[in-house]
């Protein structure tokens, strides 16, 4: 009697979903304080801050990864990490208001740059920071 040993193997398709990131889709956090420079709270007013405290601006998207796994549209949260153009906004105590520092006005590319929203369309909509908070 002859033993056969049959092996299955099953693979699972994971559809990729090219995703496309338009800074105008953040939401309103998202656009006030970081599409605008200086910073400025929800309600259109200069944000204040405290000594030590920073803003990023975020100009354009340079690039975006790829390859992510298949979201339920419009109903699944997911993280999208991208290249952008930033720009580093600092507080400065004395003048009372987030100030560049030297040498950072034409902004500069920063990698790993990590938001959450829907996928509608293929468009991530309605993002924010993705902070794991």
């Amino acid at each position: 009697m002859k033993t056969f040993l049959v092996l299955l193997t099953i693979a699972t398709v994971v559809q990729a979903v090219l995703v496309t990131v338009k800074l105008e889709n953040g939401d309103t956090h998202f656009q006030m304080k970081h599409r605008n420079g200086p910073p400025l709270n929800n309600d259109g007013t200069l944000l204040k801050g405290k000594e030590g405290d920073k803003s990023t601006q975020v100009l354009s998207v340079v690039s975006v990864k790829t390859n992510y796994d298949a979201a339920e549209p419009n109903k699944d949260s997911m993280q999208v990490t991208f290249t952008g153009k930033v720009k580093e906004w600092k507080w400065n105590v004395a003048q009372d208001i987030f100030v560049q520092p030297a040498g950072n006005a034409d902004g500069e590319n920063k990698s790993g740059i990590k938001i959450k929203g829907k996928l509608v369309n293929g468009e991530l909509m309605e993002f924010k920071w993705d902070t794991n908070w």
